[in-house]
């Protein structure tokens, strides 16, 4: 996994934000673009028991989990701010939307449960909740 912070770019009235980008490996449905994105407006790895907000965005290929720079079309541009290694527990849909729950460390950061659930006629919207993990 992959922290981009996102600056964005002058064909854009976004502002600044995160760019979170996981490999799911065997939960991947294309391989072509194998990357779950969220977008958060907070870095994950700043405090592993806050729960915030985030929204879905299209998935990321591969080469986004080393890619710093600019980013075509005027979009901006990301500066890698955070890695590490997680690992997909479950991935499915429930009655109410989808669920993926993640365990996972960033670089210098303790062992933390992300729980991320989609949020009930929402859109793209997820709530994202994590707790320090057993090391």
């Amino acid at each position: 996994m992959v922290l981009l912070e996102h600056q964005s770019g002058e064909n854009t009235e976004d502002r600044a934000h995160f760019d979170w980008l996981i490999e799911l490996g065997e939960f991947a449905e294309d391989q072509a673009r194998p990357l779950l994105s969220f977008r958060v407006d907070v870095r994950p790895d700043a405090d592993p028991e806050q729960a915030f907000g985030a929204v879905r965005t299209p998935d990321h290929r591969a080469v986004y989990l080393e890619y710093e720079g600019a980013i075509s079309g005027g979009r901006g541009q990301v500066k890698r701010v955070g890695c590490g290694v997680c690992q997909a527990l479950r991935f499915f849909k429930e009655q109410g939307g989808g669920r993926i729950e993640l365990r996972g460390r960033f670089e210098g950061g303790r062992s933390v449960l992300w729980v991320m659930c989609e949020v009930v006629g929402g859109g793209d919207e997820w709530r994202i909740e994590g707790s320090l993990a057993d090391e």
